[in-house]
């Protein structure tokens, strides 16, 4: 999916301005920066981008989404996504930065998180974990939510799991392991980390969900799999360098669009149950209700069968 075709929903321009919020925290990032990194001048370029951000923002309050504010306003939000992202592969390597830079600064960091997430949707960062003879991929969610939904769509329940397993006791290694999954994996012969996943099917759901699939990652930098398809594997050797914590974070526009459909179905679903709400079972069909529910998907990420199936399992 290209990056411009996410940023530019309505919903996600209406946050936009949120995120001149974040300048101050830009700022003090750009001051721990070594005045040789080049680390300095992406960060410059984020600064400079954001008050056009501000500006276009409000002049569009005052016009329609053709207008020319507007489609200034749609220019300048895609370019402050190239600024963070890869426009092609959506990864990002602003919180390589953030980590870099911020590691006694907690709050800082948090600060910045929350500023990559407003501006570009949920990052995931993968990276992997080693204990004593055992080695992992983890799999850091920006929420215990988010982590839920993976668990979920990937039909892991436990480590006993007869589809799938995850490493509980690796999990236990981090202090937020509410929000991170450590998938058993192997060293390949040319020293590349492998993920076990048993099934095409479900090898092609992790690719989905976590944004891995598109043509920018798999089979060239990133990702790729073996001839019988029986693992995935990372190509790129850094991520090995546990030493370092070297991490890939990418772009998952699939769990935000999950969240729109289930929250608007809550708010429904509530509503169902007043008698004097527009949304009460006399008054709205169940199959309306659902309709209604699918307009909170902005990115066109999920299967309208998957989206409906979302909306049903709250909606009665």
């Amino acid at each position: 999916m290209p990056a411009n075709k996410y940023m530019t929903s309505n919903r996600n321009t209406d946050n936009i301005v949120s995120t001149y919020k974040y300048k101050p925290d830009l700022i003090k990032l750009k001051k721990l920066i070594p005045p040789d990194s080049s680390d300095k001048l992406s960060i410059e370029s984020i600064i400079d981008c954001l008050p056009d951000v501000l500006n276009n923002q409000t002049a569009l309050s005052k016009h329609s989404i053709i207008s020319q504010p507007a489609q200034t306003l749609l220019k300048q939000i895609d370019k402050l996504y190239d600024l963070l992202t890869d426009h092609r592969s959506q990864i990002s390597m602003f919180t390589r930065i953030i980590d870099r830079y911020c590691r006694d600064d907690a709050l800082l960091a948090n600060r910045l998180y929350e500023f990559i997430r407003y501006t570009v949707g949920p990052i995931i960062k993968l990276f992997a974990v080693e204990q004593d003879t055992r080695i992992g991929l983890a799999i850091e969610f920006p929420t215990q939510q988010t982590k839920q939904i993976f668990l979920r769509q990937m039909c892991i329940k436990d480590m006993q799991s007869e589809l799938m397993q995850y490493d509980v006791g690796m999990e236990a290694l981090f202090e937020e392991s509410n929000k991170i999954v450590c998938l058993p994996a192997i060293k390949t012969a040319a020293q590349q980390l492998a993920i076990m996943i048993p099934s095409i099917k479900l090898q092609n759901r992790f690719l989905h969900l976590l944004n891995l699939g598109n043509t920018d990652l798999f089979n060239t930098d990133l990702i790729n799999t073996d001839e019988d398809r029986s693992q995935l594997i990372i190509n790129d050797r850094r991520i090995l360098d546990t030493a370092s914590k070297f991490h890939f974070s990418v772009v998952c526009p699939y769990f935000l669009e999950y969240c729109q459909i289930q929250c608007l179905a809550y708010t429904i679903a509530q509503g169902r149950r007043d008698h004097l709400s527009f949304f009460s079972r006399e008054k709205l069909p169940k199959e309306m209700a659902i309709t209604i529910t699918l307009a909170a998907a902005s990115a066109n990420v999920i299967d309208i069968s998957e989206q409906i199936d979302i909306a049903k399992s709250v909606i009665t």
